[in-house]
């Protein structure tokens, strides 16, 4: 694996100084390792302080790794190429390019190298890496890598419907989202949902060491997060007294497998916590923007939809040694007191909250009461917690953390310096006032340094703490007015836009300040749009003192018209109006309200709402052309299935007061909303004459709504209302219909067009037309009405049916038993012996129902001829029922007596009845006795009859091998030389 040592390395640097001491550390300790020499008194793997030299980015580093790189263990070669990676020289890509493609590297080899070699090629080189990655990917993810929406739909389906084992394609993704914005979006995204368990997080690991490479923080802090929050898959095993290591044993191997069942133990989820912490620290302590990097991006991931949890408080008693009494004190636990990190970064600075192992609690506790001894209750008023002063704690609340969760493991706590608490200071030319605060977030120098970091908090973060926190140290920043005065309109525009109060009280007061005389219309437009309600207030007043000028533009009325917000509707509406709009404006604004309505397509109470109130006003002010609206556009409106959006086009239909094209009509009969169909069904009543005297239309209606009969629809009762359309007001039409659409109407899964079915085959079908196959399925149909007409049919039609006997005796096999009754009699009483031939009452016989069975054997007694004897016998002993064996027995005398031939062709038939067990007792004792007559009438039937009582007699019951022995017993006395497997033994006389 070392071919790359062939081209030639960079010179070692003369000395290891730097001017930063770790970095020296850690060269000085590289160069050790390199020269078989320790000058430190701590020993560490070569392993950890080349990782090491790789999270510092130390170029100077790179010589010595190089040649380090295969002188270890896997997990040195693995923290190797890790830091070459991360370094960015171009030394570093020959080893890289080695290792990832050679064949006998890991697979973790090969992964790890081809990152950091994303890292560092260039050019045309880095569009064949990344096409090479490309090309690892699954099909159908690969076909769908540009087009976003598809391929977010299809990772969910992949991830989220039905479970797989492997989700490598995960890591590959991320890694080509170094070059697709839109990608990196779609990995968050399946980041902040993707369960932490067996199957899965092998590529969320994978994920995370990539992250690591790369500095993405957006990521770290995300899946920091997500370790936090998530529930451990199970408890990693102890060494028991029982089973000793067995366990641990156990659930290594199986951690081992590609295909493991298990993952994220709660030992793999303290170490991951500890990892987070650990840069937490390592940053701020070397006052590194990264600290702010991770810390937003693990702010922004908490979720109050999912991870508030209301403050409460408990009360507890114990024993004051110094007071000598015991004492009710109350503790009041913070709402999100659980969220570890959080709580971490925005009061780790401070004494207000103090973590104890598992949540945080305020530091100061409540006494209720005193009481003096067992017997005596003294009553004192509540002591209010007092204000928090700065930390003088030298550890700080961040080793008590880091302690806290990982007191399982047996490493040394890392001791840090708490963070300093400042006072506020009065910022220069600022608006806010002057007031005293406490910073209680660790680093705060660190925060103030880089501002823009409580700017992207308020517009990203979903925690009002988090908000609150950003806000206060903004407006208390030195340089606040400069800042405010950067943040641009579209800034403020997002602001606004928020959700959340305080963002949204906060960019109000922005536009506050930029609203002058001549306001900005976006930014008006915004006002108006903004979940804060004093917003929306501003913005009406705003626009009513230039109610022309604003309402000029079709744009700015059509986003009132379809705004979220009822209150922007209704005030709209009050306006419009009393405001007239000329016809050119009228289409303009249609225009974009029709677009819009197309955009509104899924149905649910928030869209109805906003159309209902948007259309309502459109039919108010755009009345003259709304009556002139093409009817194509209202056929697409109605192709969206949202109940407000067809009302207006059926309030429009009224409005034009003109008969509705036939497609219209159509699609409100088969609107999927009660309100619509009712609509559609009194235009059809009004339409009556036009229907008469427009077979055309008539036509179009039926051939139209026929089809709708046999297709699943998502309201049931649509079914029930279109077949009473058609067998009302349009059975009169129904001869339109024709005979295959009817016999797919009658064998339709739905109800409704089974019964349509039945109107047409009474009135408007032929049943010359109709198969004999298709006539007997009707006699098999669920709907006794079907039943009855074929039944029907064959007593009306006895030629025909004795013309396809052989299809219309399908009809006994029917699984309806009115239908099988009707058959046996019909057949019985109608047919006689002319329309009967022996393959066709053998093959009734052939049934597998008993009373199907029954009739033929009667039939075959009925209409029996003595020419035809031999061919029954023959294909009734090929049967396999005991009881037409039985009957077979009947021939065998008359037809089968005295020939050789035919006892030779009847072979199998006597073998099959002889060898039933416990079956068919009459059959054997009448094959048993013709048998032996036939055996003992020449020794040609002796040998043949022989045979198969010889066969018989090995495997049969002792009363049939008794019967056997008697009979070859017979045979051989006759026919001395007949060869069969008996000996006769000679018994001596006694006296």
């Amino acid at each position: 694996m070392s071919q790359f040592l062939l081209l030639q390395l960079p010179d070692l640097p003369y000395n290891t100084y730097s001017d930063n001491p770790l970095e020296a550390a850690v060269l000085k300790r590289l160069k050790g390792f390199i020269e078989n020499q320790n000058s430190f008194k701590t020993q560490w793997k070569p392993s950890r302080v080349i990782w090491r030299a790789g999270e510092l980015r130390l170029k100077k580093a790179v010589p010595f790794v190089l040649r380090l790189l295969d002188k270890g263990d896997e997990m040195q070669l693995y923290s190797s190429l890790w830091t070459l990676g991360r370094c960015d020289e171009k030394a570093a890509s020959a080893p890289l390019k080695t290792y990832f493609h050679h064949p006998k590297a890991s697979t973790k080899i090969n992964r790890i190298a081809g990152a950091g070699l994303l890292q560092l090629v260039e050019g045309k080189e880095r569009e064949e890496h990344l096409n090479y990655y490309i090309q690892q990917l699954p099909e159908d993810v690969r076909n769908l890598l540009t087009s976003y929406t598809d391929l977010s739909n299809l990772l969910e389906e992949k991830l989220f419907g039905k479970k797989h084992t492997d989700y490598d394609f995960l890591e590959t993704l991320y890694l080509l989202s170094v070059e697709d914005k839109s990608l990196k979006k779609i990995i968050v995204s399946i980041l902040q949902k993707i369960p932490l368990e067996s199957g899965y997080f092998r590529a969320v690991r994978h994920i995370l060491k990539i992250a690591e490479l790369r500095d993405d923080f957006e990521i770290l802090g995300l899946l920091s997060y997500r370790f936090e929050r998530s529930v451990a898959m199970y408890k990693s095993p102890r060494v028991t007294k029982t089973h000793g290591y067995q366990e641990i044993y156990r659930v290594k191997a199986e951690l081992q497998k590609k295909t493991s069942s298990v993952a994220y133990s709660d030992k793999t989820k303290a170490y991951l916590i500890r990892k987070s912490l650990r840069q937490l620290k390592e940053f701020g302590e070397e006052k590194r923007a990264e600290y702010i990097k991770l810390a937003i991006s693990i702010l922004i991931s908490y979720d109050p939809k999912i991870d508030y949890k209301a403050a409460y408080s408990n009360t507890i008693s114990q024993y004051s040694k110094k007071l000598q009494i015991w004492e009710t004190l109350r503790k009041n636990y913070p709402d999100y007191y659980d969220a570890v990190l959080m709580n971490l970064i925005l009061y780790g600075g401070g004494n207000r909250l103090s973590f104890t192992g598992k949540v945080w609690v305020n530091t100061q506790v409540e006494t209720i009461n005193q009481q003096q001894n067992w017997n005596r209750y003294q009553p004192s008023p509540s002591t209010p917690a007092s204000p928090p002063s700065p930390s003088t704690d030298s550890g700080g609340i961040l080793n008590r953390v880091f302690e806290s969760i990982f007191g399982l493991f047996a490493h040394k706590p890392l001791s840090i310096p708490s963070a300093t608490s400042t006072s506020s200071r009065e910022p220069q030319n600022t608006t806010p006032q002057k007031i005293n605060i406490v910073r209680e977030e660790l680093y705060p120098d660190l925060w103030d340094k880089t501002p823009q970091a409580y700017i992207q908090l308020l517009l990203q973060a979903k925690v009002d703490k988090i908000h609150q926190f950003a806000l206060q140290n903004l407006s208390q920043h030195p340089d606040y007015e400069s800042i405010r005065k950067r943040i641009d309109l579209k800034m403020i525009r997002l602001f606004l836009a928020s959700e959340y109060l305080i963002p949204a009280r906060f960019g109000l007061g922005l536009a506050n300040q930029h609203l002058g005389i001549n306001p900005n219309r976006s930014l008006v437009l915004s006002l108006v749009e903004s979940p804060l309600s004093e917003a929306r207030e501003l913005g009406f007043k705003i626009i009513e003192k230039d109610l022309e000028n604003y309402f000029e533009e079709s744009i700015f009325v059509k986003n009132l018209l379809f705004s979220t917000y009822i209150d922007v509707r209704i005030w709209a509406k009050k306006i419009l109006i009393k405001t007239p709009i000329d016809i050119s404006k009228q289409q303009l604004l249609l225009g974009r309200a029709i677009a819009e309505l197309f955009e509104l397509a899924e149905q649910n109470d928030k869209n109805n709402s906003i159309i209902k109130d948007a259309t309502s006003i459109l039919l108010q002010i755009c009345k003259d052309t709304l009556i002139e609206l093409n009817n194509q556009i209202l056929v697409d409106l109605l192709a969206i299935k949202v109940e407000a959006t067809q009302i207006f086009v059926v309030k429009t239909i009224i409005l034009k007061n003109t008969y509705p094209s036939a497609v219209i009509l159509c699609s409100l009969l088969i609107s999927p909303y009660t309100s619509v169909r009712k609509v559609g069904v009194e235009l059809l009543i009004q339409l009556e004459e036009h229907l008469q005297a427009d077979p055309a239309y008539s036509s179009f209606l039926v051939n139209y709504l026929v089809p709708v009969l046999m297709s699943k629809q998502s309201d049931e009762a649509l079914h029930h209302d279109i077949y009473m359309i058609l067998s009302t007001q349009l059975v009169r039409y129904l001869g339109e219909v024709n005979l295959v659409s009817t016999l797919r109407l009658i064998h339709s899964n739905y109800r409704p067009a089974q019964e349509l079915g039945a109107l047409l085959l009474e009135k408007h079908v032929n049943p010359n037309q109709l198969r004999m196959k298709q006539i007997v399925d009707l006699g098999n149909h669920e709907l006794v009405v079907f039943r009855r007409w074929c039944c029907q049919y064959y007593e009306q039609n006895l030629n025909r049916i004795k013309f396809e006997r052989e299809e219309a005796l399908q009809l006994l096999d029917s699984k309806w038993e009115d239908t099988r009754l009707f058959a046996i009699q019909f057949f019985r009483q109608k047919f006689e012996a002319e329309d009967w031939s022996p393959e066709v009452l053998i093959g009734i016989t052939d049934s597998t129902k008993v009373e199907i069975e029954a009739l033929g054997k009667e039939l075959i007694s009925r209409f029996f001829e003595e020419e035809q004897g031999s061919e029954y016998l023959l294909k009734l002993s090929q049967h396999p029922s005991t009881s037409v064996q039985l009957f077979a027995t009947n021939y065998l005398e008359r037809f089968a007596a005295g020939d050789i031939t035919k006892l030779q062709n009847l072979n199998f038939y006597f073998r099959s009845v002889l060898t039933r067990v416990n079956k068919g007792r009459s059959s054997k004792a009448r094959v048993f006795r013709f048998l032996h007559q036939e055996a003992l009438k020449s020794e040609e039937a002796a040998i043949l009859i022989s045979d198969i009582f010889r066969d018989i007699s090995a495997t049969a019951s002792i009363e049939d091998k008794a019967t056997c022995i008697r009979i070859m017993r017979d045979l051989q006395t006759k026919f001395e030389h007949l060869p069969l497997p008996l000996t006769v033994l000679d018994f001596e006389d006694r006296i």
